[in-house]
């Protein structure tokens, strides 16, 4: 296992009920000050547990137009027990896990 000294890498995941019940048919939009990001409705990827999103991002440039930037996340999660599993294999170190949010 690697020391504190190597570093650390800090990364969130989904549940496998966000990607499954609570993403598809989710559509996302909020208005900030210089950048208004939109999010088409999700759609489920061939993979299980997987999820697609289209993102629009409107950014507020110095003349007071607007750009646009699309991009596609795709995203995959697994069961709690395969991140289990990985982290007992020595791949990563699980700190904390919060569940039902």
């Amino acid at each position: 296992m690697p020391s504190m000294k190597d570093g650390i890498f800090i990364f969130d995941v989904h549940s496998t009920y966000q990607t499954d019940e609570v993403f598809p048919g989710y559509s996302y939009h909020e208005k900030r000050r210089r950048l208004l990001p939109c999010c088409g409705i999700p759609y489920e990827d061939d993979a299980p547990h997987s999820i697609v999103h289209e993102l629009t991002f409107f950014v507020k440039e110095a003349d007071g137009s607007f750009s646009r930037h699309d991009e596609v996340h795709e995203e995959r999660t697994y069961e709690v027990l395969t991140y289990d599993i990985f982290a007992g294999a020595g791949w990563f170190q699980v700190l904390q896990t919060l569940c039902g949010l």
